[in-house]
């Protein structure tokens, strides 16, 4: 989000930081890829044209039968079997 410039920030650090409070406060945990995900992105981008991240991001909804939730509908909206929402949609 802050590389599309939906998030702008101004102090990185204290950015990272407020993050990983809120994280801890919620209790939500940060997914690790495995190698076998890593071998599922690959493939999600070789079939979609995803990029690296969106194929993780991907890769990693479908594993854990997980919602994905962003603003690039462009690239989740053609997988089979992925549960995707835009955040506007949340309300």
């Amino acid at each position: 989000m802050i590389r599309s410039g939906n998030v702008i920030v101004r102090d990185y650090i204290a950015f990272w930081h407020k993050l990983n409070d809120a994280l801890e406060q919620y209790g939500i945990r940060i997914a690790t890829p495995t190698p076998l995900h890593l071998a599922t992105a690959h493939k999600l981008r070789e079939q979609y044209g995803l990029t690296y991240f969106d194929s993780l991001h991907a890769t990693i909804a479908l594993a854990g039968n997980l919602e994905l939730v962003s603003f690039d509908k462009g690239a989740y909206s053609k997988i089979p079997n992925l549960k995707y929402r835009h955040p506007h949609d949340l309300t």
